[in-house]
């Protein structure tokens, strides 16, 4: 129910069509260069550091580390230190745009804001209804939904979150701040299978995709790879192109103060991306050279990083989605998300 897995190897992609994909007037030649919303808005990443990118010039960050990285030879495996730091560094990034501090939220509501579409749930083509409404719902939202104490979507901010580590001769950990994720409301909702009773259960599964999701904050990790010390401190940024994933998620049912409320009780998402683009500064102080060789090994290697630590990454968003998810179903009612129509 999930799709064809993707092949790292890039013999096989799910793709969406170009049609859904909304049209993106680039700056840049490259796709995931920069973030097109930021110079739109005339806010540029603070990262936009891919070698031939012709909008990187007016960037304020260095530019040389990132560009010397692409000059190192790929044509050895580089030694575990290197492979374990992007491990670290990788899984911490990723889990970024979902770990959001915990936030108090008053009771339930009575009423929906008037802009929220929502499906009855007697709906014949309720599939069709929810995908429409989904996608302009998320669009709407970008900027939060404090009734709901939804936080804005565009950016999606965390101000901070700890990631550890620890995987054979691996272990460490890493303190993410102020980390930005661009491109969010930028979903394009494909198909979307739905059964609002499956033996009391809710079960939605949701096919999505992402031209380009550009991901930057600032990082201080610490741990260890065999013998070798972690102890950088920087910025970060990952881009990513051709995302698509399926949204599978499960839910049960409670009833509180004589109302039926929907709880969910996973989410599961495998990412598969197209391409990504790594960068880190200052991920071994002191050791230049070996910053830029491990930038080089985790931009030449990354689909095997990612296919390593996809189900790290997974259960984190399970965790963390649930339980921002929860936060505001617990206020709505299910008779207001799905009416009796």
């Amino acid at each position: 129910m999930n799709g064809e897995r993707v092949k790292m190897n890039g013999s096989q992609k799910r793709t969406i069509s170009s049609e859904l994909v909304p049209k993106v007037e680039r700056v840049c030649p490259s796709l995931v260069c920069c973030s097109p919303r930021a110079w739109q808005v005339g806010h540029p990443p603070s990262a936009c550091y891919l070698s031939g990118c012709g909008c990187a010039a007016r960037d304020s960050l260095s530019l040389r580390t990132a560009r010397d990285a692409a000059s190192v030879t790929r044509s050895h495996r580089p030694p575990a230190a290197r492979r374990g730091t992007m491990r670290i560094a990788l899984l911490a990034c990723l889990l970024a745009p979902v770990l959001a501090a915990s936030r108090n939220r008053p009771g339930p509501v009575s009423s929906l804001p008037d802009w929220i579409e929502v499906c009855g749930r007697n709906d014949p083509d309720l599939n069709l209804c929810i995908k429409d409404k989904l996608v302009k719902n998320i669009r709407k939202a970008k900027d939060g939904i404090s009734e709901l104490g939804l936080p804005p979507l565009e950016p999606f901010v965390v101000r901070e979150m700890l990631v550890e580590y620890r995987q054979g001769d691996v272990a460490g950990k890493m303190l993410i701040k102020n980390s930005r994720t661009h491109g969010l409301t930028d979903v394009i909702v494909g198909d979307v299978r739905t059964n609002l009773d499956d033996g009391g259960l809710f079960r939605m599964e949701v096919d999505v995709g992402f031209q380009q999701l550009f991901l930057e904050g600032d990082y201080k990790a610490q741990g260890k790879i065999i013998v070798f010390p972690i102890n950088g401190k920087g910025v970060y940024n990952i881009s990513m192109a051709d995302v698509t994933a399926t949204w599978n998620v499960t839910g049960e049912y409670f009833r509180k103060s004589g109302k039926k409320f929907l709880r969910l009780t996973r989410f599961d998402m495998f990412p598969e991306v197209g391409d990504m683009e790594v960068y880190a500064s200052n991920l071994f102080t002191g050791n230049d050279e070996f910053n830029k060789a491990a930038l080089a090994f985790a931009n030449e290697f990354w689909p095997v990083l990612y296919t390593e630590l996809l189900p790290f990454a997974n259960e984190g968003w399970d965790k963390v989605m649930r339980n921002e998810a929860n936060k505001v179903l617990a206020r709505i009612p299910f008779n207001l998300l799905f009416p009796d129509e």
